[in-house]
């Protein structure tokens, strides 16, 4: 397995409504040519289920005109898994 990146969540905002969306997140990833960040970042986590990151996405209309949802980027699993450390711990008020 490769090494991961260095990473940080750099902000957490909690989302207050109803339902499985905890907040979003803004993610630094620090690579050879510079930070990525990833705004947007949702925390999602189902009642007595683990927590999960899913990726920033943009919403359209299909030819049918139902809304639909699509993702802008996909994320390796082991930075999901490395991510939903880094955004629990912050939201829990710990920088790692």
């Amino acid at each position: 397995m490769a090494q991961l990146p260095p990473m940080k969540c750099n902000s957490f905002k909690p989302f207050t409504g109803t339902g499985s969306l905890k907040g979003f997140a803004e993610i630094e990833v620090t690579t050879a040519f510079g930070p990525l960040l990833f705004r947007d970042v949702k925390l999602v986590q189902q009642e007595g289920q683990n927590a999960f990151i899913a990726p920033p996405q943009k919403e359209y209309q299909n030819r049918e005109g139902k809304k639909v949802y699509t993702a802008l980027v996909e994320f390796p699993k082991e930075w999901r898994d490395h991510m939903c450390i880094i955004v629990t711990a912050k939201r829990d008020g710990i920088d790692l």
